[in-house]
């Protein structure tokens, strides 16, 4: 029994002991709830047997001389018939409440003695009644003396009797309420004797389960303190506790002996570590070899993407400097002109493009790149991917296909700006990668599940291939194969894993087949929902994203449109591209350096501006402020608001948020595309009558 004690957690036997303390305690709480309960029932039946049987017999005492009295009172009114009349029927209800009387007190006996006293008392009413009745005749017949007379002899001792009856009725009653109450009393006295008892053993078992639990927490605590003390004056660590039992003293008695076993172990190996310190210092040495090599590959790789960074800007920068000394140094003919031009503009183009890369891998990596849910036709991104790079195959000599092999016209809805810029990636590599042949572009649909479908889209190529050994390096960030074969093409290795890292964030992946000089299939597959065909009329549906048309140069559709413009401006010469493309446009144009001004043209401009080009970082006052400020005017004024078009540097779609939050109407995006200004103020600004 000590051993299954000592094998309880302490813990345990705590709540043991207080659950033990609360048994009895409740049972203590029981024993007296029933004790008073008794007692109570006792003095409920005191107040509900005794008091009304005393009252009732008290009543039949006062009926009694009442009677008495209304006979007389009848021998007096002989005279007057209708004061007797009256009498008589008084006495009759008097004495009909009396019988009732008699009868409740009968019913509610509980002993043969009381029954014995209600019998005398029935026979002394008899008697008493009869006499009472003989008063009224002798008095009806006018025999005044001789119904004084039977009233003095006969009915006075009858009622005399009556009352002696009733009032041993009433000291019985006495006796047995005394008799209840004595046995109350007896019975609080034993509750009393009980919980004294009670009390006293629980405080006797109590103390004693409290001295055991205390020792057997305190006796190996006391082990295990000594043990404790004996190692620290001693030094020697090979002492153990004696564990008993598997509670948490013993737990944490077993794990000091096990901190002992490592301690113990731990000084052996430094007593041997000591005799081996050369063969651990060399160890040492060769880890910290590895470390300084480790240390001199990243800055390897880092320097190596410098490198590739440095090379990727400047590429495309000299090229834009370098036809711009040509525009400078010396007269120049109309084709040399716009082919300076055409070069200048490819390769700012190609700038932008590394740095929306660049941002894009960015967003990616920090977690805040986010999906646009649209619908989408696999069909029509195929043709935008088609129309946006059939030129450049052509004028490699390749051919270019395209194919949807999955159901024919299935709709999805997913981000169709994100897939098309992951299949632009890749058929831009596989133009750039391919020197003839064939360029194909598939999608089709690999499975589906409930509305949930994985699309796979491809891009093939005829090109040079990729060694299956270093097919792993290609989906990693500035990763490219080698510079032998890849350098001769640019690029810093971004687009790959940009596709990769889409591909993931729509639950998808990515992939390659490829075979040295035989060409290369790159291919990723996204998860999508599918939309259905029935819910086409009930949605709009929207259209694929076109092909950028930039390279056609400024305003390759020739629109005309009318308005004045305010230009809210700082940069010099961003004032001058963007006036002379709103020119090209036919507009009027007013320009302003910073918000506050821009704020004052518009409130004291005689002729109303048709809409406001807005930059949002400039001196003074911003673009949020002094749109919030454009805003507050009109809608004092009661002005309808004039379209405000954000015209910034920043890329990422918070900053879009941002502007359309300020009150802005729409956003553009620095380097200022010639196609997309007039596309986005075609939708504020009429178009220009011809003439």
């Amino acid at each position: 029994m000590k051993k299954y004690f000592a094998n309880l957690s302490i813990r345990f036997r705590l709540l043991l002991g207080f659950a033990l303390l609360g048994f009895f305690l409740i049972g203590v709480a029981a024993l007296s709830w029933l004790a008073l309960n008794k007692v109570q029932s006792h003095a409920e039946q005191i107040i509900e047997m005794f008091e009304p049987q005393v009252d009732r017999m008290t009543r039949a005492e006062l009926l009694l001389v009442k009677i008495s009295l209304e006979a007389r009172h009848a021998i007096l009114s002989v005279d007057d018939e209708q004061e007797l009349s009256a009498t008589l029927v008084r006495v009759a209800g008097d004495r009909q409440t009396l019988i009732s009387l008699i009868n409740e007190t009968e019913a509610n006996l509980s002993t043969d003695v009381g029954r014995d006293i209600i019998s005398n008392i029935r026979e002394a009413d008899t008697v008493f009644w009869q006499l009472s009745q003989q008063i009224v005749e002798l008095a009806k017949a006018g025999k005044t003396a001789d119904a004084y007379a039977l009233l003095t002899r006969e009915i006075v001792p009858a009622r005399n009797r009556m009352l002696e009856y009733i009032a041993d009725q009433k000291e019985w009653q006495r006796y047995l309420m005394n008799q209840t109450l004595t046995d109350a009393r007896d019975i609080i006295a034993q509750v009393k004797i009980v919980l004294a008892v009670v009390i006293t053993l629980v405080l006797i078992f109590v103390s004693f389960f409290l001295a055991r639990l205390v020792y057997s927490i305190t006796n190996p605590l006391t082990g295990l303190f000594n043990t404790i003390i004996q190692v620290e004056q001693s030094g020697d660590y090979t002492k153990r506790v004696a564990v008993v039992g598997e509670d948490e003293v013993a737990k944490t008695a077993a794990a000091f002996d096990r901190m002992m076993v490592l301690v113990e172990n731990r000084s052996n190996e430094l007593a041997r570590n000591r005799e081996h310190l050369e063969e651990i210092v060399e160890q040492r040495t060769a880890e910290l070899s590895h470390a300084l090599e480790a240390a001199e590959a990243a800055n390897q790789a880092k320097s190596r993407f410098l490198a590739t960074m440095s090379h990727e800007l400047r590429t495309p920068m000299n090229g834009v400097l370098g036809m711009a000394q040509l525009l400078l140094d010396k007269p120049a003919t109309n084709d040399e002109v716009n082919h300076y031009a055409r070069t200048i503009l490819h390769s700012g183009q190609s700038l932008l493009v590394l740095l929306n890369d660049i941002l894009d891998l960015s967003k990616v990596e920090s977690g805040n790149q986010t999906l646009h849910k649209n619908v989408l036709a696999p069909e029509d991104i195929l043709q935008s991917i088609y129309a946006l790079f059939i030129s450049n195959a052509n004028a490699k000599g390749l051919n270019m296909f395209t194919a949807w092999k999955g159901p024919a016209d299935r709709r999805y809805q997913g981000d169709a700006n994100r897939l098309q810029q992951m299949l632009s990636n890749l058929t831009n590599n596989a133009i750039k990668f391919t020197l003839s042949g064939d360029v194909m572009i598939e999608a089709t649909e690999i499975s589906r599940e409930n509305n949930w479908a994985v699309v796979e889209f491809s891009v093939a190529d005829t090109g040079m291939g990729i060694p299956e050994e270093k097919q792993n390096l290609l989906f990693r960030p500035f990763s490219q194969v080698d510079d032998s074969s890849t350098r001769q093409f640019g690029g810093t290795g971004l687009g790959l894993s940009i596709v990769k890292s889409l591909a993931q964030l729509m639950d998808g992946e990515v992939g390659i087949q490829s075979e040295e000089n035989k060409g290369s299939r790159f291919w990723f597959r996204v998860k999508l929902e599918v939309f259905e065909e029935t819910l086409l009329n009930d949605q709009p549906e929207q259209a694929p994203l076109k092909a950028n048309m930039s390279h056609k140069g400024i305003n390759p559709a020739g629109i005309r449109l009318e308005g004045r413009i305010l230009l809210v401006e700082d940069n010099k010469t961003n004032q001058l591209v963007a006036t002379t493309l709103l020119k090209k446009l036919g507009l009027d144009i007013s320009v302003a350096d910073n918000g506050q001004i821009a704020i004052e043209k518009v409130v004291t401009a005689t002729q109303p501006f048709n809409a406001v080009l807005m930059d949002v970082q400039m001196p003074v006052l911003d673009g949020i402020g002094a749109t919030q400020g454009i805003r507050s005017w009109e809608a004092e004024m009661g002005f309808n608001p004039v379209p405000i078009i954000a015209l910034t540097a920043g890329a990422f779609l918070e900053d879009k948020e941002q502007c359309l939050a300020a009150g802005m109407s729409d956003y553009l995006t620095k380097p200022l595309n010639a196609n997309d200004l007039a596309q986005t103020l075609l939708r504020w600004l009429p178009e220009a009558e011809e003439v």
